[in-house]
């Protein structure tokens, strides 16, 4: 008898705030909040409505958030902000998780744009009768994403822990899965400049380097299409960025570390290295190796590099097969869009016997 007595009173309460409370009265104190809090300003373009369902709350629809020092703006579709009744009905606010059907980070001076679909924000709770939350403290929220997409680059399921303070976002225990793998790291991100500054620590594991490389291809011109690399990817990074999204690549600093195991490599620019290497060593018949190595299966493949302005400097990569063993050091230029390698092939079988060199850009055409 008490829990339907209960429901009943429930529902006569939502009843009464559905017809007589305005929930456009919390416009004002939303956008008070968010900019007390984060030092950005909340623009609600829709008028606002109440939720009953899967939760109470209210829809925020259309939300731009913009901070007056940088290029850079939020756009966030369909949004339902999560309420506590009781707080309510005494005139009180006590905010809980947000829902986004979708988030974008935009750039005036770019067309570039990271889209993250389905949002959930899990906000550590906000209580205007609360005194006990301090302006300085902050935003913190867990946030569960289904999927993120940046240019051609996909990344599902993504959760991660949020710290928003004076407009730096400090971002932990990040857990995503991308191209037959997952990830893991953590980040972190100043927008009180012109542009924002980025620094993290990602782990990349288990990941299906097939998938990567179409990736690549899609947006690099220089790797031919019939191209293919396959195997089992494991990588790490210590990086920083700065500068509009689509050039943050020209100011990218930091290290990584690359190993691939079982892996295959075949086509048009790997038939190009061998015919390098070839032509660096009679005893290393041309004829051979096509017919031998035109699908290069590998055991392993590792390679470490420091980055600077974007360019990867190595000199520790290292193929190893049952047949050749390849070394080399070199670079990859993202700004320019050519890798400059120099390869030594030390070949162990009895048709291609001997050690032969290739100092050529590996991948540079216009």
């Amino acid at each position: 008898m008490m829990r339907i007595l209960s429901g009943i009173f429930f529902t006569f309460i939502l009843a009464i705030i559905f017809v007589l409370v305005n929930p456009d009265y919390l416009k004002p104190y939303i956008s008070a909040q968010f900019a007390k809090y984060t030092g950005c300003e909340m623009k609600l373009d829709d008028q606002l409505s109440f939720s009953f369902f899967p939760y109470f709350g209210v829809k925020l629809g259309h939300i731009q958030i913009i901070h007056s020092g940088s290029v850079n703006t939020i756009d966030i579709k369909n949004a339902v902000m999560q309420l506590s009744l009781l707080p309510l009905l005494q005139n009180k606010i006590k905010m809980g998780s947000i829902q986004m059907d979708e988030l974008s980070l935009n750039q005036h001076s770019s067309s570039s744009i990271i889209k993250f679909s389905n949002v959930r924000l899990k906000i550590s709770p906000i209580d205007n009768s609360d005194h006990s939350f301090e302006e300085s403290s902050g935003i913190q929220a867990n946030v569960r994403i289904r999927n993120m997409k940046m240019s051609v680059l996909n990344i599902d399921n993504i959760y991660a822990m949020l710290h928003l303070k004076n407009n730096k976002l400090n971002i932990q225990s990040i857990h995503a899965e991308a191209y037959g793998g997952y990830l893991a790291g953590l980040a972190d991100i100043d927008f009180n400049t012109y542009h924002p500054i980025m620094s993290a620590h990602v782990r990349i594991m288990n990941v299906q380097i097939e998938g990567l490389l179409k990736l690549v291809q899609a947006i690099d011109a220089n790797i031919y299409p019939d191209t293919r690399m396959s195997g089992t990817g494991n990588m790490e990074f210590d990086i920083s960025m700065a500068g509009e999204t689509g050039r943050m690549m020209d100011n990218l600093n930091g290290r990584s570390h690359l190993v691939i195991t079982n892996g295959m490599l075949m086509g048009k620019d790997w038939d190009d290295i061998l015919a390098g290497f070839a032509a660096s060593n009679q005893a290393v018949a041309s004829e051979a190796l096509s017919q031998n190595f035109s699908v290069f299966r590998f055991k392993r493949l590792s390679a470490s590099f420091k980055i600077t302005r974007g360019i990867f400097y190595g000199d520790d990569l290292l193929m190893e097969a049952s047949d050749v063993i390849i070394k080399g050091k070199g670079q990859i230029n993202l700004p320019d869009n050519f890798i400059d390698y120099v390869l030594q092939a030390e070949f162990q079988n009895s048709f291609a016997k001997g050690i032969a060199n290739l100092h050529a850009p590996v991948i540079a055409r216009d």
